[in-house]
């Protein structure tokens, strides 16, 4: 057992030692959204809201900071508002927020302000982006909260405040395909993908021989025989979007990564990337792809 427990463990050591790619919303270009992208929080000393607001927008009196601020037309009035991504922190943390909220004012100081989803409305260092993505000149609000961990996973919201008439138009608890699978005899993995509207359903063999002499060691194979039938694969959910104009027409789609593990958390054996695009207003996945780890 003492022999089980160590090689499970220096296995973790060494599949964590590759590590997770960090959040990256749309590339470095002219022409991408980067150049809506609010301030960075790194790049400077956070500020208090101003008590005015916090009473104005019954937000909590404790704690309440600005992580960045943008002026964009995100109702579509022609007119620019003053979009305020702001953050409640966790006692002392300068990384964690406990809650995080949006406020949109105009000119005139009128507003409102937008509570994101109570289940995942937290995150360590979130981070702010504003993409047309609906295709109406108009851009949208795109929101990471990494939630922190070795799973490396990333709650993602998007906003549209069309007619100041704000919606949740992307949940990524929700907007998701299913992903599903096991272990099967010779060191593979079948792997099921099926998106929510029906229009890919893919299964495939993920071949994970170079895995052989661990799986052998951990019990899960012998010499190809898979001793625990039924065991099975791991799917996670985001751990990164990219907010990029995938197909050239000058509207932003997502592109979003998920992996998926094998035998343990720290065995990631592939990762499924999403083309989402917005159409008719709803989301229609316009590919799937798998790659192996």
């Amino acid at each position: 057992m003492k022999r089980f427990l160590g090689i499970l463990t220096a296995f973790c050591v060494l599949l964590t030692a590759f590590g997770f790619t960090n959040l990256a919303m749309g590339e470095e270009s002219s022409t991408a959204p980067s150049e809506q992208i609010l301030q960075s929080q790194s790049e400077q000393v956070l500020e208090k809201l101003d008590s005015r607001r916090i009473k104005k927008y019954k937000l909590p009196q404790e704690n309440i900071f600005i992580l960045k601020q943008e002026k964009a037309d995100v109702n579509g009035d022609g007119k620019e508002e003053t979009v305020y991504f702001l953050g409640q922190k966790f006692e002392d943390s300068d990384i964690y927020m406990e809650h995080v909220y949006i406020l949109i004012e105009n000119l005139k100081g009128r507003g409102y302000l937008i509570k994101l989803p109570e289940d995942g409305d937290g995150g360590y260092t979130p981070d702010a982006v504003l993409a047309d993505i609906t295709g109406d000149s108009v851009p949208e609000i795109v929101i990471s909260l990494p939630t922190g961990g070795s799973g490396g996973i990333i709650n993602y919201y998007i906003y549209t405040a069309k007619d100041d008439r704000p919606r949740l138009i992307f949940n990524s608890q929700r907007d998701i395909v299913n992903v599903s699978g096991n272990f099967d005899e010779n060191y593979k993995a079948k792997i099921c993908i099926k998106d929510p509207n029906g229009t890919y359903d893919i299964q495939t063999l993920l071949d994970l021989k170079d895995r052989k002499e661990i799986y052998d060691e951990l019990g899960l194979y012998s010499d190809g025989k898979l001793q625990k039938p039924g065991t099975e694969i791991m799917p996670y959910p985001y751990g990164l979007i990219n907010v990029k104009d995938l197909d050239n027409d000058g509207v932003y789609e997502l592109e979003a990564y998920q992996s998926v593990r094998g035998i343990a958390g720290a065995d990631s054996i592939a990762e499924i990337i999403t083309h989402w695009k917005w159409v008719d207003n709803a989301w229609v996945v316009t590919r799937i792809g798998i790659e192996k780890e």
